[in-house]
Order: structure tokens, then sequence, then C-alpha cells
């Protein structure tokens, strides 16, 4: 019995001294401390997951386009507020008489989005669909996995600025308007 008090009290001495408080007995905000908060992607893979996931480029050794069926388009999609993170294609879709999402071509071959450091941006002018009729406030877009429905937001992000749509206006987005960031 004595054996056990001593270590106990021993052991008691060690946490305490390990966590800095000055006594033997327990602190009382004790509470375990993570090893890690977060892991995160070095910039070579940012870079080469982008390229996966946006145009359909191979990661060497890891990863490749060559699923039974694999998407070959992702689709711009509008928005009026941001869609969230728990949001999906069609949280605030743009309503506007002739919207419809716009195709994105994934093809490594013809890469639709430029990947340097860290980030993609469109490779390419990025035309929408023209409205003839009604009008939206734009002020977010998301790519998706679908033409319609609510399909799965793969990124999200604001524009830079509000863009007001109504009859006969076309949305447009010029190279490198949108950017998309794993960091």
């Amino acid at each position: 019995m004595l054996k056990t008090r001593l270590s106990r009290t021993f052991f008691g001495l060690f946490l305490a001294l390990s966590v800095g408080c000055a006594t033997t007995t327990p602190c009382p905000d004790l509470k375990p401390t993570p090893v890690h908060k977060f892991a995160s992607k070095s910039n070579q893979f940012e870079l080469d997951f982008l390229g996966l996931v946006l145009n359909g480029s191979a990661v060497a050794n890891i990863a490749d386009n060559a699923a039974s069926a694999p998407l070959t388009n992702l689709y711009l999609t509008l928005h009026t507020a941001d869609p969230g993170e728990a949001g999906t294609c069609t949280t605030s879709e743009a309503t506007y008489t002739g919207y419809s999402r716009t195709a994105i071509p994934r093809s490594s071959g013809s890469p639709a989005w430029t990947v340097t450091n860290g980030t993609a941006t469109n490779a390419a002018l990025i035309t929408g669909a023209a409205c003839t009729g009604g009008s939206n406030t734009l002020t977010h877009f998301s790519i998706c996995t679908t033409s319609s429905g609510a399909g799965k937001i793969l990124y999200s992000g604001a524009l830079g600025a509000s863009l007001s749509i109504s009859n006969l206006i076309t949305p447009q987005f010029q190279i490198g308007a949108l950017s998309i960031s794993e960091d």
C-alpha cells in the first residue's frame, strides 16, 4: 500500500511539473493537448490535387482519371448568396430566365484551369447563359459536379464584385477572374 501511494504521489508530482503546476495536487484545468491540430498538404500536392480535380491531370503513383466513368465536365454555378460549406449546387442558385450551369471540361490535354502557386484560375474566358427575363444579383460562384439538381459543390467563393443580371445580359468571366485555392 505504501508503494502504491508513493507511486501515485510521484506520478502526480511528475504530471504537475510537466504541465507547469507548482504543487503535487492535480491542476484544476489539466487537459490533454493534441500533438497536431491539423495536417496540411505540401505546396506541390496542392498543385497536384487542384490539377487532378479541375483538369483531370494524374498525380503520379497516387491518382488518375481512369475511373470507369470519370467526370468529363465540371459546372460553374452562379449564386445570389454564399451557398456555404453545407450547401448544395442549388443553394441560392441563380434563377433568372435563361440561366443554366456552364460546363467546364476536365481535360489534362487542354486544361480549363491554370494551376500555379497553390491556386487555380480559369485559363479561358467563361461565358454563362444569357438572361432572357427576370433579374438576379450574383455574389458567389461554385464548381459543381452536375449540370442540374443538388449535386456536390467542390469549391465555392465570392465573386470579386456583385454582378447584376437582367434581360439580355450575359455573365462572363475573363481569364484569371475565378480563383480557387487549396491554402
